[in-house]
């Protein structure tokens, strides 16, 4: 892509608004640190930043709850449906629709938090929400192609998907444009480990003398949040991908295969790797099982380190992706977390116009960066994004130095059965803590994978 060239006039306003915004951004963590209130600190500091993001924009006070300002009835509302499951995309959200609306007055943003729902995947809940009629306008997915084959989504209109690289498609048709790209891998706590004398497994079976280490010096080795379906997808894509995803980019299911992945999986519960306590925890739980000492480690996605960070703010964190048996070390490349727009929103013009608005808003200079911030995420976008040199992105490039293999086939990618992931997700959680024999569990899982 060509560079466009700038004129003096243009350069001087542009290195103005630039030293604002470092000023901005260097004023936002100072009032953090002064308000010495260390169980919200790191959350604090990207919360501030997107409320100093409508100050500079606006020239009004930090943002409040959005559709709580004052304002003349706007040409158009919009509803935005977002996941609920973590408070500092929330809050983020809520600043950056508080911004848009200071800067496009004709518009009315209202945010909708899908609340957490145990046993059901986001997927499915965006499903029941289409059933009571309230799937509009903007809506945060995942399992896109699923959406589709249901005549949810409506095409993403090109002035939005040209901002992102690959957005993907659907029957040739973009319907959903990623927010971020994430991964998944090991986050555990680096004071513990260095106190054992532990180093980061290069092996599985490294990997079980850690946690058999660890439970011998009494802490839970890994956390788990079983009671949402959110940890057994990070749990379900890395045993998809170490066990049955082939290097051609197909899924080989067998019964050896799938009874030899169930096997290994259950065994870190019947050793006491993964308590059987954690049946009943959720997600936010396990970040809190992490920061108060009680487990060592968890697997997710970075997001949650500046969960368990916010919650103790003295705690060292490290991150390792997790060997598999046959001694691949696979970073997969989730782009899952989309936006798309609702079929329903796609026949009123002024509705998509501001669809296509605040999703350009989103992915703006100033904006994407915080949200990619918030949610430790790495940039999609066309543009070229720098991001701060943060602590947590120093432990991402740390656990990137061993040079994992990248892949970006997840399960969501082998086009399982209709209802096979949410199963999937059961399955698992019977394999940890059930009594179904794993030679059942294979059969019935190979048995719903190979349904019309």
């Amino acid at each position: 892509m060509g560079r466009v060239q700038m004129s003096t006039e243009e350069k001087t306003g542009r290195r103005a608004r630039d030293r604002k915004k470092k000023n901005w951004r260097e004023e936002s963590f100072e009032t953090t640190k002064s308000h010495s209130r260390p169980a919200v600190s790191r959350m604090s500091a990207s919360i501030l930043l997107l409320a100093g993001l409508l100050f500079m924009m606006t020239g009004c006070s930090p943002a409040v709850p959005p559709g709580s300002v004052g304002r003349q009835d706007p040409e158009v509302k919009i509803r935005v449906v977002c996941s609920s499951g973590d408070i500092r995309w929330k809050s983020g959200m809520e600043n950056a629709a508080e911004a848009f609306m200071k800067s496009n007055q004709d518009i009315k943003v209202e945010l909708y938090f899908m609340p957490e729902a145990e046993n059901q995947t986001y997927a499915r809940q965006l499903e029941v929400l289409a059933a009571q009629g309230e799937f509009n306008d903007i809506v945060e997915l995942r399992e896109t192609d699923s959406l589709v084959q249901a005549g949810l989504l409506a095409p993403m209109p090109e002035e939005v998907y040209s901002l992102v690289e690959n957005p993907g498609t659907c029957g040739g048709i973009c319907y959903g444009v990623p927010l971020y790209t994430t991964t998944l891998g090991m986050i555990y706590n680096a004071e513990i480990f260095e106190r054992l004398g532990l180093c980061v497994p290069r092996t599985y079976e490294e990997f079980l003398r850690v946690c058999a280490t660890l439970k011998a010096s009494g802490y839970d080795a890994v956390a788990l949040g079983a009671a949402g379906d959110r940890h057994m997808k990070y749990w379900g894509n890395y045993l998809f991908c170490n066990y049955i995803a082939a290097g051609d980019g197909q899924a080989c299911w067998t019964k050896k295969k799938a009874a030899e992945m169930l096997g290994d999986f259950r065994d870190l519960a019947s050793r006491g790797y993964i308590n059987s306590r954690y049946r009943a925890v959720t997600d936010r739980e396990t970040a809190r099982a992490i920061s108060t000492r009680q487990a060592v480690m968890v697997y997710a996605g970075p997001q949650m380190l500046q969960q368990i960070e916010n919650l103790n703010p003295q705690i060292r964190l490290g991150f390792f992706f997790l060997p598999g048996k046959n001694g691949t070390v696979y970073a997969m490349d989730d782009r899952s977390v989309q936006w798309g727009i609702s079929s329903l929103t796609a026949g009123d013009g002024k509705k998509m116009d501001a669809c296509v608005r605040f999703l350009q808003f989103c992915y703006s200079e100033g904006v994407y960066e915080i949200i990619l911030e918030i949610m430790n995420g790495n940039p999609v976008t066309v543009r070229r994004v720098n991001m701060p040199d943060t602590p947590d992105r120093k432990i991402m490039e740390a656990a990137y130095e061993g040079n994992p293999v990248h892949t970006e086939f997840l399960l969501k990618d082998a086009q399982p059965p209709d209802g096979f992931i949410e199963c999937y997700d059961r399955m698992l959680v019977e394999t940890l803590w059930g009594g179904t024999s794993i030679s059942s569990l294979a059969d019935n899982m190979l048995e719903r994978w190979e349904e019309p």
